[in-house]
């Protein structure tokens, strides 16, 4: 009997120091991708009006690899430092970033975690086969980019409609679409598929560590 009652000790204190060092790796994967944004950000090429950087592929593997919690953690981690004047975005930082056309694609990076993380959580099955994985993967990816980008589009038509000069508010929907969207995201979506390679191979290796 005091056998058992040992092993169950043993057993519980096994679980225990499992999920510290599981939540210590939950933070410390969050921080890392949290720095991983803001390189992202600094690899860029700057044009009229959003700044093409590989932020977006980053947030998209952020939600896969993470899941939507930590990935949306990750996004709010930097929205936060980047609006507390930290120069983390493409072009510096601080409150007044609000009040640019380009800051409803900040937002997006959140909605693309999330969308690209529950997604993913909610469909996939153990038993899945390597093609329908991949599959997934994929269909996470191009949403979640979607997703982005609509987000950013809305948030530029606002501001070019009701808050910018009289002349930028004379833009439409379709040219906002077409200043902001179609010159850039078929390198999103181009790069959805090395993206979700890459978060597969993560988690793989991810689940053996917290195993």
């Amino acid at each position: 009997m005091e056998e058992k009652s040992q092993q169950v000790k043993r057993r519980a204190d096994m679980d225990l120091r499992r999920k510290n060092r599981n939540r210590v790796l939950d933070m410390t994967m969050v921080s890392l991708f949290c720095v991983l944004m803001i390189v992202s950000a600094k690899i860029s090429l700057v044009s009229f009006p959003v700044p093409l950087t590989f932020q977006l592929p980053m947030a998209v593997l952020s939600g896969t690899f993470l899941g939507w919690k930590r990935g949306i953690m990750t996004q709010a981690l930097y929205l936060f430092m980047g609006l507390a004047g930290l120069p983390v975005f493409a072009s510096g930082g601080g409150l007044s970033y609000i009040y640019t056309p380009t800051f409803g694609f900040l937002l997006g990076f959140v909605a693309c975690a999330f969308v690209g993380g529950i997604i993913f959580d909610r469909f996939y099955r153990n038993h899945f086969t390597v093609q329908i994985e991949y599959a997934l993967y994929v269909f996470c990816g191009v949403v979640a980019v979607v997703v982005s980008y609509m987000c950013g589009t809305a948030y530029m038509y606002i501001f070019f409609r009701f808050f910018a000069s009289d002349g930028a508010s004379a833009w439409t929907i379709g040219k906002v679409f077409g200043v902001a969207v179609l010159p850039f995201i078929w390198k999103d979506l181009l790069l959805v598929i090395p993206v979700v390679y890459l978060s597969k191979r993560l988690k793989y290796l991810s689940e053996r560590v917290r195993s």
